[in-house]
């Protein structure tokens, strides 16, 4: 057991610093790299598989280090592949689109087929002029759209 004067000792000044230390570190962290986009969703799931929706709509968070920070443009690209993505061989690009916009925004490109898996990422801009990199690719996949594509 640890006797209660180093106990307050301890909880008083030691996870006070540590506490300082984190947020430290994680302000830091956000600032050094600026703007991040981050939680990309289709339709609030994570990569969905088997969606039936012909228009899926996408959301996201920005991250940014700085207080007051709110977003100003967005630019969706999707792909059939990530390495489509990388390439830019795309089968939709919605160019920079102003607004805050970041929640349940639908997919503009040409409708998917049964079975398509499509590739999106996003890039976003904020008040302050910033600029963030291309978010990590997220995917969704379409189910069967057509009884007649049904086979047993």
């Amino acid at each position: 057991m640890i006797p209660e004067r180093t106990f307050k000792v301890f909880t008083g000044t030691r996870i006070r610093a540590i506490t300082v230390l984190a947020a430290m570190c994680f302000s830091l962290s956000l600032s050094a790299s600026g703007l991040k986009v981050e939680h990309l969703r289709t339709e609030h799931r994570v990569d969905p598989v088997g969606l039936e929706t012909l228009r899926p709509r996408l959301s996201w968070h920005i991250l940014s280090g700085d207080r007051g920070v709110m977003q100003t443009g967005y630019r969706i690209r999707a792909a059939a592949s990530e390495e489509g993505l990388e390439s830019g061989q795309l089968v939709w690009d919605s160019g920079k689109v102003p607004g805050d916009d970041s929640h349940l925004v639908p997919y503009g490109g040409p409708q998917p087929v049964s079975g398509q898996r499509i590739y999106w990422q996003i890039r976003a801009w904020d008040n302050q002029e910033n600029e963030s990199e291309w978010s990590k690719p997220a995917f969704w996949e379409m189910g069967i759209l057509d009884k007649s594509e049904w086979k047993a």
